[in-house]
């Protein structure tokens, strides 16, 4: 995080307030206690999360009297365009657990980002609870991430806690699916009600923003422990109850909306209550005593553990916690399968990931490969090109036809294939100055990409195999000279013990390199 210019702050001024005007046309907000935005002590914000588009709502109308930057998961940090955005306007991107990540140094990543922004000065914006809410009232569920920075503020610091309303059942909350909603294409249904309205004329959803300044009782609680801390924000969050739904018509002259709440909304307290496996699963003693040291270890719990119990809701695991009990069972059991790290929530599910056994609806992406393809021909290989050009000629045919799957990407078919090649070719001249790349990946479609990648970038591809032991392996890497070897983080973690000293030091890890890819370079 740096200190920017005043040219860019004042041009991020200009864009929120010329945001605040359109939003205007659907929205009408009004803002509770804003002189307390302007004292000169930099501020620590931490607002409730009701829908997508509060953070909107929330800095269109901050700017009206201070400047600020968000802490952004990387979901939304690394979409098309916004990177760039978030780049230049100073945002903190942080790994995003409930996606995948198994990034366990996010928290520390978050507290030192926060203390260096309070020390330029800056205004810092974090969401507590790291999710839109399921249900008309606040939830943090156990997460750590504001208790720590709190914990870790300047004396300097001001803590300022924001209560947003009126947008539960907005088609931006997950009160109209039980999703999150898709950000593109909910943004395209809305500019088209917009146009329909001809623009002016959109019925107008009243938001309140209320503004608190709870510095003083924020830094005693997060002296006590971390579900004290919570506990208190959930409190301010939710001091006028829980919130009714509203469904607001999107047309001047349609009927008032009559809708339903959905039955499962992903993410609320109703949906984390209820165990979705079955407990009569036979799952042996031994594999349970484990878990359960395991999951006591990491908790730091002297209490029962029972399969029944709710990671989150009944030994107080936040996203972090999870993480490193998987990656735990993970070293332990050879027989772990890895899963949804937000479809893991209680013990019993973890016994079943350490046996193999635990399956989910979202395991699996749908798969394309029983396609009619568009011609099917014996492949031919043609001795007067290389391998680049006979697979520049096969790939840039019959584009739309299947190509490969795996459970990690999906479906792919060539033009998709060819497209994130060429990309990932961009960052491989970027990085590797030498001819020879290794390759250290199991058999997956990525391992594929880069090989493609490689001829694309002009470098040979040099195939490494951890399991020929410490020695042999060595032996390959002297003699290709290889200097650069790409791999992923999770493998890695797997396999380090069996490495030669000093590989690791050669390991450029893709899930890093690949987010910080700019929108000019994909296209």
């Amino acid at each position: 995080m740096k200190q920017h210019h005043p040219v860019i702050i004042k041009t991020v001024q200009i864009f929120f307030t010329l945001l605040r005007l359109i939003l205007s046309m659907r929205y009408k907000v009004s803002v509770k206690n804003a002189d307390l935005l302007k004292s000169s002590s930099p501020k620590f914000i931490l607002p409730n999360h009701q829908a997508v588009m509060d953070p909107i709502l929330l800095f269109a109308n901050l700017y009206k009297y201070t400047t600020s930057v968000p802490v952004v998961t990387s979901g939304y940090y690394d979409m098309p365009l916004a990177k760039t955005i978030f780049s230049a306007w100073g945002a903190v991107r942080v790994s995003d657990l409930e996606s995948g990540s198994r990034n366990t140094g996010v928290l520390e990543q978050i507290t030192q980002s926060v203390n260096r922004g309070i020390e330029l000065n800056k205004n810092i914006v974090l969401y507590p609870s790291g999710q839109l809410a399921g249900q008309g009232y606040e939830r943090i569920f156990n997460k750590q991430s504001a208790y720590r920075a709190v914990k870790n503020l300047p004396d300097n610091a001001e803590v300022i806690a924001v209560r947003i309303s009126g947008l539960w059942g907005s088609r931006w909350s997950k009160a109209w699916t039980g999703q999150s909603p898709r950000f593109l294409s909910v943004l395209m249904k809305c500019l088209g009600f917009a146009f329909i309205n001809l623009l002016f004329f959109m019925p107008r959803r009243k938001v309140t923003i209320e503004i608190e300044n709870i510095t003083k009782q924020a830094k005693q609680q997060s002296l006590i422990d971390k579900n004290a801390f919570n506990k208190s924000l959930e409190n301010i969050y939710n001091a006028h109850g829980e919130e009714e739904v509203s469904f607001i018509k999107y047309h001047l002259l349609a009927p008032q909306l009559k809708r339903e709440l959905p039955d499962n909304i992903v993410g609320s307290v109703q949906k984390e209550t209820q165990n979705k496996l079955s407990h009569k699963a036979d799952i042996p003693q031994a594999t349970f005593d484990k878990i359960k040291q395991i999951t006591a270890q990491i908790l730091e719990t002297k209490e029962e553990i029972k399969k029944e119990h709710f990671l989150q809701l009944d030994l107080g695991a936040d996203s972090l916690n999870i993480v490193e009990i998987i990656s735990e069972v993970e070293n332990q059991f050879p027989t772990f399968v890895s899963p949804q790290i937000n479809e893991i929530k209680t013990i019993a599910d973890l016994c079943l990931v350490a046996l193999g056994q635990f399956s989910t609806r979202i395991d699996l992406k749908p798969s394309h490969l029983n396609q009619v393809i568009s011609r099917i021909k014996r492949l031919e290989i043609k001795e007067n090109q290389t391998i680049l050009r006979q697979f520049i000629n096969a790939f840039t045919q019959d584009t739309n036809d299947p190509f490969c799957y795996d459970s990690m990407l999906g479906s792919t078919n060539r033009k998709t294939f060819f497209l994130k090649a060429c990309v990932v070719s961009e960052l491989l001249k970027k990085e590797i100055k030498e001819q020879h790349v290794g390759i250290m990946l199991p058999a997956l479609q990525s391992t594929t990409l880069l090989i493609a990648a490689c001829y694309l970038a002009g470098k040979i591809p040099v195939m490494l195999n951890w399991t020929v032991g410490k020695k042999v392996l060595q032996h390959c890497i002297d003699t290709t000279g290889v200097k650069s070897i790409l791999s992923a983080g999770t493998f890695i973690d797997k396999i380090k013990e069996q490495l030669p000293a000093g590989l690791t030091e050669k390991i450029i890890l893709l899930e890093k390199k690949v987010p910080e890819l700019r929108l000019m370079t994909k296209l």
